[in-house]
């Protein structure tokens, strides 16, 4: 009897979960089964949109990586077309470099030629004239002794410019060399001075010197010579008759200053501008008086090739002074300027 209701009992259970089922409308089941449809497919949705979602970023992804080494093979383009054009310039600034200093030295091998078939000749002419006239023997002694200063001229002239000629073809063809030694600078204005001296009596010039005695220099001494004639020529040349020259040097620093100083006719600035041009620079003395041109340009080389630089300064009818300065070796003793004045 026992057995029979633990039957019973046990069998309760599912006779309840019948009952349940049951009494559970049909909708409802149907309802479950569609939401778990939607619910499927919104996975279904879902697992597709990130599956395409993470297709495209990999695309994506592979694209801006094609993009980036695109952008990086146009920088290198650009670089290299940068670099090309950067080449291109500077071979077009050379070509205008080359083709200006061509045509700068056209324009002095013109000016040189004009000068040897005119400047170089006319004073030969005359010299050659008046030895016609002594070969002749037309002359009277006191003719020829009034013609002697212009004659001096002349030869002064012509182996001033015949140096300028040299010097400058041998700056152009690389083939002039500094030969530098330690030389006293004393001596070798005096003997410049020596040189010129003459052409400064025939204006009745002054020549007045203040040079520090025992002053030593490292430079070629043959180059300070022509530098020296060359600016003291050039004094001569624009000083008036009666007028005063100045030769001084000071020491400052590890250099010595060289100055040249006269109480001519002066410049203007835009006159100055034009004095060391590489086509040359050149107007009339006091007395009429020529010039090349060349030798401010040779000066200014000169002085930069012995480790110096030149200067100028300049007042319209006041005056006109050049410096320049060399290297100094070493000075023996204090020595104080002596001044000298040379009279017409």
């Amino acid at each position: 009897m026992l057995k029979n209701e633990e039957v019973i009992d046990a069998s309760t259970p599912l006779l309840e979960v019948a009952q349940i089922k049951e009494s559970i409308p049909e909708s409802s089941l149907y309802s479950n089964a569609a939401l778990s449809g939607i619910v499927v497919v919104s996975i279904g949705v879902l697992l597709f949109w990130v599956i395409t979602l993470a297709t495209s970023r990999k695309k994506l992804r592979k694209a801006n990586q094609q993009l980036a080494a695109s952008n990086k093979e146009i920088c290198r383009q650009n670089e290299v077309l940068l670099k090309q054009n950067q080449e291109v310039n500077a071979q077009r600034e050379d070509s205008d470099k080359k083709r200006k200093t061509l045509e700068e030295t056209n324009q002095v091998k013109d000016k040189i030629f004009s000068i040897i078939s005119h400047d170089f000749r006319s004073p030969l002419n005359t010299i050659q004239g008046v030895l016609n006239l002594l070969h002749m023997d037309v002359l009277s002694p006191e003719e020829l002794k009034s013609m002697l200063p212009h004659l001096t001229r002349k030869v002064d002239y012509s182996i001033n410019l015949l140096d300028n000629l040299l010097n400058w073809s041998r700056t152009q063809m690389n083939g002039l060399k500094v030969n530098t030694i330690t030389f006293t600078l004393e001596p070798e204005i005096e003997e410049t001075v020596s040189m010129m001296s003459q052409l400064a009596r025939q204006k009745s010039i002054r020549i007045e010197k203040n040079i520090l005695k025992n002053c030593l220099v490292l430079a070629d001494p043959d180059m300070i010579q022509l530098v020296v004639r060359n600016l003291l020529s050039n004094a001569i040349k624009f000083t008036n008759p009666g007028g005063l020259i100045r030769i001084s040097t000071e020491v400052k620093g590890t250099n010595v200053v060289i100055s040249i100083s006269d109480t001519g006719i002066g410049m203007d600035e835009a006159s100055i501008q034009k004095l060391f041009k590489q086509t040359g620079y050149t107007t009339k003395g006091t007395a009429e008086e020529k010039g090349t041109g060349l030798g401010l340009r040779l000066c200014s080389e000169f002085v930069h090739r012995n480790g110096g630089k030149i200067s100028v300064e300049s007042k319209l009818d006041e005056g006109t002074s050049f410096y320049f300065t060399l290297p100094l070796s070493e000075v023996l003793e204090e020595v104080p300027y002596e001044k000298t004045v040379l009279r017409s």
